[in-house]
């Protein structure tokens, strides 16, 4: 299937290894978001999960989220 993407996915090779992980093109940005907010700001995932713990709340992936 070509969709959007395909101009930048030469011969379709990284779209089978995506799937072929179980991984979706979702979850990688969200992965690239998070890794940036990191770079830009180290130590921000973690202040925001020990935050949510301090005040007796769940570290959910939903509280990092940029």
């Amino acid at each position: 299937m070509q969709g959007q993407h395909a101009a930048h996915v030469p011969d379709g090779n990284m779209r089978t290894a995506v799937t072929d992980l179980g991984l979706t093109w979702k979850a990688i940005h969200e992965a690239r978001q998070l890794r940036d907010a990191e770079a830009a700001n180290p130590g921000v995932i973690r202040r925001t999960l020990d935050a949510r713990l301090a005040d007796g709340q769940e570290p959910t992936k939903a509280a990092v989220r940029v």
